[in-house]
């Protein structure tokens, strides 16, 4: 276990970052007080110690209690000094950093790690590593020298602290071994030529070999921290992980203490990935020992090495927009491909851009971030998605089949990627959702995607009336969602899948005339679509059908049962409101208060109450007047609102808001308090509603109502 050391900018006495203490979780089942680290400091200098048990200080790289943002705080008891996020960066930038040993963990009985304290000598050989006299490799500096480009700072997060080269994202003792082994694969494979094997073949296992390196690379940077299975009280499973450097398959993370996968034996070890490599080509021999050779083909989506018409199917699962930076992330796996195979395999590693990584100029996604003179845009995205379809129709038979596979939370890509299809001549045929984006791995971007099949749009389609297929549209995607249920998928995937079945329909047709004459856009059909998926869900609150309620009113407690407290996309909350004819400016503000991540549903008070209120609007009122002051308030809420008091409505969206808050939760409270009093609010109300008709009467200022603005 390694951490990165700054100097104090009060006592200059250089000190560790760590962020936990915890090696390893104590477990009671098996008698385990677990393991933990302690800073001991003397004088200007400090050293680790391994104790049982849990910490007995605090980290000191951490949010301070009740704030957000992480700080440094120094671990001498004469200074302590608090160093802000942004100084501990600009210490990067200044190459202030210095990479410490802390502990040493191994494996006990073949499965527990147990740490200790490093040795002198161990401490002593870790820190002498010289890179500066290792040999080049295929031609190029040994330790990767490539610089991580200007804008990658969300991608490759290192490079936002002043690691500026791939190189840098591993420590010195890391990077000789990954060097050593590039160097003995390429010695195997020259050794195998000089022994009479095929270059072929011996480029092949030099291959194979290789792909071992991207497995270790997965837990060998500076993102690599370790993985304290468990909790504090020991009822948990106690074993200790080092954690993939991907956090979603798309950010190479970064941590001031990470852990190095030794040499030797164990996870993440030589030893490890190749075993684990050379049993799955065992299964699959084994399984097919007579298969039939393939021939494979590395080229554009944009220019595919085909002739016209000679291609039975076009599978593709295409970029999602600015979802994962596929070539900006693996630039980190193909620097050191690149000095193990570059000699081997010249075409694929020799055609780099001018920086040294992989040529990013035809890459169809939108990369994130701000870089100066980034081409990958929006526009670009979507023109060379168009192009890559088109050279799809070119290559495809009359009767062959496209297959695309797509997933993605915002409505806008959806209808894209309709426009696309429908300028390249293709029309969808079938659709189907389903899960090849799980969960269960933690590092999934979207957990549902739907798979389009496409032929190519014939001539003869015909024309149809916007009821027509409004009609057809609703009764498929009902059809399907009632399946979709049946098969456990929740609320928000149906939303996502619905638009397959609205393009198959959709798709039936040359036009789809509307009653003035025009065309039907596939945006109705998009809004359709969820509109059906809604309808057949068959929401009912308290026995009442979501559709007798205002429309407000449905669009709120439909958000709150797809999404609760969370943030959504705006092209997500756009749709939602359409699905219910309304505008997403009417209702920010009323139902929704906007950040930089999306929307958000309100439940807090509203600023005012009327009879033009929606009835969930008038509901969180009842129960911010509760706390201000109980039945009385609430009556006056009710009264002012124009509302019986007896609706069954206003009590069924009481309920609802109810189910879907934690019982802890103030609002929650409040309307707890308010069901129990409901007879006495309904009494009240009768009587607030004539001192309101009198006051008007009279011309005399109605009952305040105060509420807290949002």
């Amino acid at each position: 276990m390694w951490a990165v050391t700054i100097p104090c900018d009060h006592c200059k006495r250089r000190f560790p970052l760590v962020g936990s203490l915890v090696l390893r979780h104590p477990y009671t089942r098996t008698a385990d007080d677990g393991q933990s680290l302690r800073l001991v400091t003397d004088k200007d200098t400090w050293r680790t110690e391994v104790i049982d048990g849990p910490p007995t200080q605090e980290p000191t790289f951490a949010a301070a209690s009740g704030k957000k943002g992480k700080s440094a705080r120094c671990p001498f008891p004469t200074c302590g000094h608090v160093h802000t996020l942004e100084s501990v960066k600009s210490m990067g930038h200044a190459g202030q950093y210095r990479d410490a040993l802390l502990a040493v963990g191994e494996e006990f009985q073949g499965s527990r790690k147990v740490f200790r304290v490093p040795t002198e000598q161990e401490v002593n050989v870790a820190t002498s590593v010289d890179l500066s006299s290792l040999p080049s490799l295929a031609g190029l500096c040994a330790v990767p020298d490539e610089l991580i480009p200007a804008g990658n700072q969300d991608t490759v997060r290192a490079s936002g602290y002043g690691y500026r080269t791939y190189g840098d994202l591993m420590n010195a003792r890391q990077t000789t071994k990954f060097v050593a082994t590039a160097r003995a694969i390429q010695e195997i494979a020259a050794e195998c030529v000089a022994a009479g094997v095929s270059t072929g073949y011996a480029t092949a296992l030099a291959g194979y070999a290789a792909a071992n390196l991207p497995r270790q690379l997965r837990r060998a940077t500076r993102g690599a921290k370790l993985l304290s299975h468990g909790n504090p009280n020991g009822t948990a499973q106690n074993r200790v992980q080092v954690a993939d450097v991907f956090s979603d398959e798309s950010k190479v993370s970064f941590n001031f203490d990470y852990v190095e996968a030794g040499p030797g034996n164990g996870p993440g070890t030589w030893s490890s990935v190749s075993e684990s490599g050379i049993n799955a080509l065992k299964k699959v021999l084994g399984e097919s020992p007579a298969g039939r050779p393939g021939r494979f083909r590395r080229a554009s989506a944009v220019a595919l090495p085909f002739r016209d018409g000679s291609v039975d199917a076009v599978i593709t699962d295409p970029p999602y927009y600015n979802m994962i930076d596929y070539a900006d992330a693996s630039d980190l796996f193909y620097v050191w491909l690149r000095r193990t195979l570059r000699e081997l395999m010249p075409d694929l590693f020799d055609q780099t851009g001018r920086d040294g990584l992989q040529d990013k100029t035809d890459e169809i996604i939108v990369k994130r971030g701000n870089a100066p003179g980034e081409h990958r845009t929006r526009d670009f995205y979507e023109q060379m998605l168009s192009r890559a379809f088109g050279e799809a129709r070119r290559v495809l038979r009359a009767d062959g089949h496209l297959v695309v596979v797509f997933g993605h939370t915002d409505p806008d890509a959806w209808r894209r990627l309709v426009g696309a299809l429908h300028d390249a001549g293709f029309v969808v045929t079938s659709s189907w959702p389903s899960r090849t984006e799980t969960a269960s791995t933690g590092v999934a971007s979207i957990k549902v995607t739907v798979t389009i099949g496409c032929r190519v749009a014939t001539a003869n389609r015909p024309v149809a009336t916007a009821t027509q297929v409004d009609r057809e549209v609703a009764e498929r995607v009902k059809t399907a969602a009632r399946e979709w249920d049946r098969d456990g998928l929740a609320l928000t995937d149906q939303l996502m899948a619905a638009i397959g079945p609205a393009m198959e329909v959709y798709g039936r047709y040359a036009k789809i005339l509307k009653p003035d004459g025009t065309q039907a856009e596939f945006d109705r059909y998009l809004t359709l679509a969820r509109t059906a998926v809604r309808d057949a869900t068959a929401l009912k609150l308290d026995e009442l059908p979501l559709e007798t309620f205002d429309a407000p009113t449905r669009f709120a407690v439909f958000w709150q049962r797809l999404f609760a407290r969370s943030d959504v996309p705006k092209g997500e909350a756009r749709f939602l409101a359409q699905a219910d004819n309304l505008r997403l400016e009417d209702l920010r503000g009323a139902l929704l208060t906007e950040s930089k991540s999306g929307y958000k549903l309100r439940i807090d008070a509203p600023s005012t109450v009327s009879d033009k209120s929606s009835t969930f609007e008038v509901v969180r009122a009842m129960a911010a007047a509760w706390d201000q002051g109980a039945t009385e308030s609430v009556a006056a809420v009710v009264a002012q609102s124009d509302r019986q008091p007896t609706d069954a409505h206003l009590w069924a969206v009481v309920g609802e808001i109810l189910s879907q808050l934690p019982p802890s939760d103030t609002v929650a409270k409040a309307l707890t308090a308010v069901q129990r009093n409901a007879g006495t609010i309904t009494n009240l109300t009768h009587r607030v509603a004539t001192e309101l008709a009198e006051s008007e009467r009279d011309n005399q200022p109605t009952l305040p109502f105060a509420t807290k603005e949002s």
